[in-house]
């Protein structure tokens, strides 16, 4: 199951879902649920290969393009499209896309650009199909929630699963400092610890009653 999470807020409210991990940025849901910061990736302009602005190095260049794009309501979308608003770059979003896999597959097989998170572009299984493209101006990186209505009660099943995925995320990151040499830290004393982890997960979700659903993206 993947989605942005504009499209999963009802399903929040009515219990449907216990929980989404996803991006959000400033929007109207702050009074109804919870957002615990998780982690942090960057993401980059991404176009298919043999497109004719490769060799692009700005994204003024990029402007006379189409793009296409999830929903930016509430999500690092908007804090995008807020950026290039300051900065007088407005994309031209031609098709709006709300997952990932719907994005790389029209990006990969025509001139759309799109934002998408930057390890796709050491993805063995999109090398031929998508090419990252070296743009000067910096893009924020995307931060990632877990995100729970304020009123909700979580079963213990449900309190296990995100549990074990907050200890996988913390081993990750331990390990990383290890392989760079740098001195130990306590995560639990770093709030932010998963930010640093290499988990490249776009969408986390938890389906109440008996049956559960949750899916790990590499994208």
């Amino acid at each position: 199951m993947e989605g942005q999470l504009v499209s999963m807020i009802n399903e929040l409210r009515q219990g449907e879902l216990d929980f989404t991990i996803n991006t959000y940025y400033q929007g109207p849901y702050d009074h109804e649920f919870t957002f615990e910061k998780l982690f942090e990736k960057p993401f980059a302009i991404f176009c298919r290969a043999g497109h004719p602005a490769i060799e692009a190095d700005s994204i003024n260049e990029l402007l006379k393009y189409s793009w296409t794009m999830p929903t930016p309501r509430g999500s690092y979308y908007k804090q995008l499209e807020e950026m290039f608003s300051h900065r007088d770059q407005i994309p031209r979003i031609g098709v709006v896309c709300e997952t990932f896999s719907s994005c790389i597959s029209l990006v990969a097989q025509s001139d759309f650009l799109s934002i998408l998170p930057q390890e796709l572009g050491c993805d063995p299984l999109l090398a031929n199909r998508l090419v990252m493209l070296a743009v000067k101006e910096p893009l924020p990186k995307a931060t990632y929630y877990l995100i729970q209505r304020k009123d909700s009660r979580q079963t213990p099943l449900t309190t296990s699963l995100i549990t074990q995925f907050r200890r996988h995320a913390g081993r990750l990151f331990i390990r990383q400092y290890k392989d760079k040499k740098m001195e130990p830290v306590d995560i639990q004393q770093t709030p932010q610890y998963t930010q640093h982890c290499s988990t490249c997960i776009s969408a986390y979700y938890f389906r109440s009653a008996d049956n559960f659903i949750y899916n790990i993206f590499s994208a």
